[in-house]
């Protein structure tokens, strides 16, 4: 893919050195992570936006770059659709952790799309963006991109045997 590269950004880094004395612990930590539809994500989040609603990026944008890529979130945030369920989504989130009760509250925010490359990878990237409050440690994770599914999801395989077994392969393109 010809996306650019993702430097890590301090709204979505988090420090895993235990010896970070001059680093206050986070007020909040907001947990952003973007999915396929399928399977559903293990814990689920406690609040989650299905991005199937949007209208999906162009095939020839779609098929060279991710929601990481800074042209296919440009893309997206042209459509008003797409920018409203952010605001939606931010005025939500702020909502949500003020009825927190844990120490530090977590929030697990998810973002889902058909295969959880583009739509909902590029909603997490453009939360994580955001200008959140002093103090909440954001963290952006992308299941599919992680998992190296990125580009096995191209490819559908139907079983139906093997040709030397008296039945033959098949695999199927994308939908």
């Amino acid at each position: 893919m010809a996306d650019e590269p993702h430097p890590a950004s301090p709204a979505s880094s988090s420090s895993d050195n235990n010896n970070n004395d001059d680093i206050s612990d986070p007020l909040v930590i907001l947990l952003l992570t973007s999915h396929a539809h399928s399977p559903p994500l293990q814990p689920p989040a406690q609040l989650k936006y299905d991005l199937r609603c949007i209208e999906n990026p162009p095939k020839a944008l779609r098929d060279s770059h991710t929601g990481l890529s800074k042209r296919l979130r440009e893309h997206l945030r042209s459509h008003q659709d797409f920018t409203d369920l952010l605001e939606r989504a931010e005025a939500e989130i702020k909502t949500a952790v003020s009825a927190l009760d844990e120490d530090p509250p977590v929030l697990s925010v998810a973002a889902f799309c058909a295969r959880g490359h583009h739509r909902s990878v590029a909603f997490v990237e453009e939360l994580a963006a955001r200008e959140w409050p002093t103090g909440w440690e954001v963290r952006a994770v992308h299941r599919e991109l992680e998992n190296g599914r990125a580009r096995q999801g191209r490819q559908r395989k139907g079983r139906r045997g093997n040709r030397e077994e008296g039945g033959f392969h098949l695999v199927l393109g994308e939908e």
